[in-house]
């Protein structure tokens, strides 16, 4: 049995989030991944913490849709501590870009950012091949 815990944080409440979703398609990729231990925390918020965590973090003066941290991973004890934090705005935006639904946009998102927490990578093109069907899988 899982002792995993997972906890979502809406920063922004102007956004109407189904959080059933989000933790059904963690708990998927946790089971999926065998990830036994451990917490995650998704954060949803805006852009200016989204720009300000880019730049503290990633050196990055930019917005994005998605940024993950991981305090701990080990995957020979099934351990996972991290966190992913979504940004609303921006996934508001990709939605209409991409013409589909803000719901659906935002668990691509989170799931992308857990799949990056559980050791998925998405630097060169056949990783995000690899990246992009396992967003579609879990979206399914």
């Amino acid at each position: 049995m899982s002792k995993f815990n997972i906890t979502i944080v809406n920063e922004l409440p102007q956004y109407n989030i189904d959080e059933f979703m989000l933790t059904a398609a963690a708990k998927r990729i946790i089971s999926d991944e065998q990830i036994e231990i451990g917490w995650l925390n998704i954060i949803l918020i805006g852009d200016k913490l989204t720009k300000t965590l880019n730049k503290r973090y990633l050196d990055k003066d930019t917005t994005t849709d998605v940024l993950s941290f991981f305090f701990e991973k080990d995957k020979k004890t099934g351990l996972l501590e991290g966190e992913v934090y979504a940004n609303l705005e921006q996934i508001k935006r990709q939605a209409k870009d991409y013409k589909v639904d803000f719901h659906t946009e935002l668990a691509r998102v989170v799931i992308h950012g857990i799949l990056h927490l559980v050791g998925y990578d998405d630097q060169t093109e056949s990783d995000r091949r690899e990246m992009t069907e396992k967003e579609d899988f879990y979206l399914r």
